[in-house]
């Protein structure tokens, strides 16, 4: 594991000690305590004396919290039945439904830890991260039934327990149009396999749900994410970091009551997903589910349902951007708005907030950054309260430093260098994947644990973090994230490419799209255009059709900094600028 030498004398007038972003929290915040126990004990004691209150809306059927619990008692049961142990580590396979967050906290309330899993993925990726949590059980929505049947021998998995997406909807001609849809996508349940209902109408009362033993840091769950070496790696969040970060809200949401309304679009097998799920719950609010987060939909939602609080990404708040619906609704009823997954421009922002305040809207977008290691939030900008261009103040059990990447000191403020987070939410590790935590966590000579983010920014005079440049070299591709290593590594693999690089190049419909950088082997005689055949192949097969480059460049040569190293970020603009006709292209492109 890496170590830092601070020292006491390296330390003095450094933002990691000053804390300045600290003055912005009330002395009676800063000192509060965090919870001490496990997500359903916190949950439930959040809600045990507002039993007829509602947890749920889901098409049109509102679950109250009594309902609620007592599900999660029901399949914490049947989930002992079947042998399910306190640090058993089990796949869920869920989208944003009512069963997905029984599921979870039935695994939480016996201490067993709730594997997400995305339902999109494809057979390698599925295959993939079934073998790393390495369980004998599963459940899963219908959609990856079919996927589920091509990899189940290439698994361990004894027992599948299948379930409809919309198995909770209220109108049952919604449940038969989804049935009859999922049997002609061949998402047919086998008969060998287990059907939700048959599962859950079997369950015996006399056995109790008894609650795992509790203490810090006790993993709870495990989401995915990918990595800047390209590798895929499971995520370990304990009931303290998740807890924590939900308790660090309170003072943010004060004006939000209990009963309000959360509309919740960000899946649960995304760190920002489960957080702020457990958020919703944790306040007592009715929480909105929508399976599908479609973009197209988003402004139609908010008008629909009037939530106070809605989590979502870039590519759903721009939708309010001269949208022609809201020029005759008013948002009064919304009151903490908030846009994470990656940094919002300043420009629009303040085209978002014109919009809020056109509306009648009496905040403006909370922008934010985090990472899945941190629960996906680590620092909010308090809307109006923080200057343009950061991304506001760490919350409040936080803590964070700027390190220079050669000495490993801590920089002073306004000096750039590698953003390292230091708190409760920090993630445990990576899930059996040693090699790569130590990567990422560094110890100081306190002993204390730093995630290094792997982005490059600095800390103003007054305590906000400022992002000048993503090392990570993510981005987004309409909804999906784009991992440029990763997509690197495997194109690598044919033996036609010398050399390869991915950038995000900008693009009217999805935003960021991939191209492809490639330096052919000497000597190599091929057609580009059944090379891009290929590579759009097997980029298909491994990473998805949704991620499959749009533009190519066959290249004598990359750019390079002065220390050697391939200059991403020069690339990435030079391919922004001939796309918008700024440069003129001396190379050969291929357009996908």
């Amino acid at each position: 594991m890496e170590k830092v030498n601070m020292s006491v004398s390296d330390l003095i007038r450094k933002p990691s000690v000053e804390k300045k972003w600290l003055e912005n929290y009330p002395i009676k915040e800063v000192d509060k305590e965090k919870p001490n126990t496990s997500l359903y004990e916190y949950m439930y004691l959040n809600n045990s004396k507002y039993m007829s209150d509602y947890a749920f809306s889901f098409f049109g059927n509102r679950i109250t919290y009594e309902e609620f619990l007592e599900n999660i008692d029901k399949i914490a049961r049947k989930f002992m039945e079947v042998g399910v142990h306190e640090g058993d580590v089990i796949p869920l396979i869920m989208a944003n439904i009512p069963e997905s967050a029984y599921c979870f906290y039935a695994l939480n309330k016996i201490g067993a830890v709730a594997c997400m899993i995305d339902p999109r993925l494809n057979e390698y990726g599925l295959a993939r991260d079934l073998n790393l949590s390495n369980s004998e059980i599963l459940v899963s929505i219908k959609n990856a039934c079919k996927t589920l049947k091509n990899i189940k021998n290439e698994t361990n998995i004894k027992d599948i327990i299948m379930l409809s997406a919309v198995n909770s909807a209220k109108n049952p001609l919604i449940r038969g149009l989804m049935n009859l849809q999922d049997a002609k996508k061949g998402n047919g349940i086998p008969k060998n396999w287990i059907n939700w209902r048959h599962f859950i109408s079997n369950s015996s009362n006399k056995l109790d749900a008894i609650r795992g033993h509790y203490y810090e840091n006790r993993p709870a769950a495990i989401v995915f994410t990918g990595g800047t070496t390209g590798v895929h790696k499971g995520v370990v969040l304990s009931d303290t970091a998740i807890n924590t970060t939900v308790f660090e809200h309170h003072y943010l949401i004060n004006n939000v009551k209990r009963g309000e309304k959360f509309l919740d679009i960000l899946p649960p097998f995304i760190a920002y997903g489960l957080t702020s799920l457990h958020l919703s719950l944790c306040f007592g609010l009715e929480t909105i589910l929508d399976p599908v987060s479609n973009p197209k939909n988003f402004v139609s939602q908010i008008v629909q349902y009037h939530p106070s609080i809605v989590f979502g990404g870039p590519i759903h708040w721009e939708t309010l951007i001269n949208n022609s619906r809201l020029r005759k609704e008013k948002l009064s009823f919304l009151k903490f708005p908030v846009s994470g997954g990656e940094k919002l421009p300043t420009e629009t922002a303040n085209k978002i907030n014109r919009v809020l305040k056109e509306t009648n809207c009496n905040t403006q977008i909370f922008d934010g950054y985090g990472a899945s290691e941190c629960c996906g939030v680590f620092s909010l900008k308090f809307a109006s309260k923080n200057s343009d261009g950061t991304v506001g103040f760490p919350l409040k059990f936080n803590d964070m430093c700027i390190l220079d990447s050669d000495t490993g000191l801590e920089k002073d403020y306004n000096q750039m260098g590698d953003i390292c987070i230091y708190g409760p939410s920090i993630m445990n590790g990576y899930y059996k994947n040693q090699e790569e935590t130590d990567k990422v966590i560094i110890t100081d000579a306190y002993g204390r644990k730093w995630l290094k983010t792997g982005d490059l920014g600095m800390i103003n005079e007054t305590g906000e973090l400022v992002i000048t440049g993503r090392s990570k070299r993510i981005f987004v591709c309409g909804v999906n994230k784009v991992y440029p290593p990763e997509m690197e590594a495997l194109i690598m693999q044919l033996p036609e490419v010398h050399k390869c690089v991915v950038t995000g190049v900008d693009d009217a419909e999805l935003r960021t799209v991939p191209k492809v950088h490639i330096i052919l082997e000497k000597q190599t005689v091929v057609d580009n255009n059944l090379l891009v055949q290929r590579i759009n192949q097997l980029v298909t097969q491994k990473l998805g059709r949704e991620v499959v480059p749009k533009y190519y460049s066959f290249d004598e040569e990359f750019l390079y900094t002065g220390s050697g190293k391939i200059d991403y970020v020069s690339m990435t603009i030079d391919d922004n600028n001939k796309l918008s006709g700024k440069v003129k292209s001396l190379k050969r492109e291929v357009s996908n």
